[in-house]
């Protein structure tokens, strides 16, 4: 329950089992902060899971069903950016040194504290969050931003295997957003380099692999050392730890089997466990297998993903069928932001734009060339985003009257069937 009317940029969450001493607490801090409090540790991670401005957790240590400890530890697992406080009646050493390992706590106060001695603590504590937040702000940016010019740079050189990749990130990024994931962006990385490894595999084993075929023990050993080379690259960058695990646990089975050894279960990394389900999805999609006959599939696959992955992966999908519209159109019709429903080819075969590929600027650019070359291969099928449907269908309306089709270009009157142009082939008919 809130306590005060401070800026939420500033709010405590103040776990204890008794009621008098957070009402106590709360009157100490009533106007210097805003104020939230819990009576448990399971209501606790309630509470941050649901409020991203909570900035500072200060828990006592001894509650029934969960201590402060173990409370600190798991709110370290899951929002490392909240600052971990223990304010205990004991000053029991193991207690104190659990809290330490387990939690990495900021402070371990003992009980009785002074009003002065808890704020000044507290604005220690908001301070550090602060440098914490902004720190990992400007590392994100600047990440974010260096791997989507790598990614599209790498999607232009190869298009078969950063198609996979760039097709996978996105995937994971929008599954992880769906999943209420607030940061997804070490996910995302994760998913996107963890595809590097098969430009290391000649192109008929690609093949084979993706067509389901058996593989010889030599292709197969290359399959399994694909995670070592992403593993290599992000050993030489700062930061990347937590991605470099994702990537290693991103093929282990929910029930334990597979590599690394070891526990399974919640013990693998949530966005291991997403990027292991979505590229077994992908590679049954990429069979010929259509969404929900997929998701069958891997619903059979007993003990190999959560079942809760499985259970949003369905409703997601559902749900995604609402979110965008299939067309096939022209490539002067192509916009930035489209996704490319199937492979787009050169006139000569040469493979341009993978399936799943975003539009963007320099792959649209990509494509406007070689049509002045060897030659495109129309329509292209292509999902428009929900949001850009009004807009997707007023430029179709736009191009299909006499005075913008007339004249020359890819939108020139008579260059394809007039009902190709706009045809839906998804959610609208």
């Amino acid at each position: 329950m809130p306590m005060s009317e401070t800026p939420t940029e500033h709010t405590i969450l103040v776990v204890d089992d008794e009621p008098r001493i957070l009402s106590g607490l709360g009157r100490q801090l009533r106007g210097r902060f805003h104020v939230m409090t819990a009576e448990s540790g399971p209501t606790a991670l309630e509470l941050l899971a649901s409020d991203p401005h909570i900035a500072v957790l200060v828990s006592d240590m001894r509650m029934p069903g969960m201590d402060g400890a173990t409370l600190c530890s798991l709110a370290r697992a899951r929002y490392p950016d909240v600052v971990r406080i223990i304010l205990s009646g004991q000053s029991d050493f193991q207690a104190s040194l659990k809290a330490v390992n387990e939690g990495q706590i900021f402070r371990f106060l003992t009980k009785p504290v002074t009003r002065d001695q808890l704020i000044e603590v507290l604005s220690e504590a908001i301070l550090i969050r602060s440098r914490r937040v902004e720190e990992k702000r400007i590392l994100e940016e600047t990440l974010h931003g260096a791997v989507e010019a790598l990614g599209d740079a790498l999607a232009l050189g190869n298009p078969e295997v950063f198609g996979r990749a760039t097709r996978l990130r996105q995937l994971v990024r929008d599954f992880s957003v769906h999943c209420g994931v607030r940061d997804w962006w070490e996910i995302e990385v994760a998913a996107l380099f963890s595809q590097i490894g098969w430009v290391t595999v000649p192109p008929d084993v690609i093949v084979k692999f993706d067509r389901g075929e058996v593989l010889t023990s030599t292709e197969r050993e290359m399959v399994d050392r694909l995670l070592a080379v992403p593993d290599r690259i992000l050993a030489h960058i700062p930061r990347m730890d937590t991605v470099r695990e994702i990537i290693r646990y991103s093929r282990k089975h929910f029930d334990g089997e597979g590599e690394p050894r070891g526990p399974g279960g919640e013990h693998i990394p949530w966005g291991a466990r997403v990027i292991f389900i979505l590229c077994e999805l992908e590679q049954l999609e990429s069979r010929g297998r259509s969404i929900d006959h997929a998701i069958q599939i891997l619903s059979q696959r007993e003990g190999r993903y959560d079942p809760t992955l499985l259970e949003k992966l369905a409703h997601y999908f559902g749900a995604l069928s609402d979110e965008e519209i299939h067309r096939e159109v022209t490539l002067h019709e192509v916009r930035t932001g489209h996704r490319f429903v199937e492979p787009v080819q050169a006139k000569n075969g040469m493979l341009l734009v993978a399936r799943g590929q975003t539009a963007t600027i320099e792959l649209i650019a990509r494509l406007e060339n070689f049509s002045r070359g060897v030659g495109v291969r129309e329509p292209l099928t292509v999902a428009i985003p929900i949001h850009d449907r009004r807009r997707g269908d007023k430029d179709s309306e736009d191009m299909e009257s006499p005075e913008d089709t007339e004249g020359t270009g890819h939108g020139a009157k008579g260059t394809e069937p007039p009902d190709s142009r706009a045809r839906a082939t998804g959610t609208e008919g």
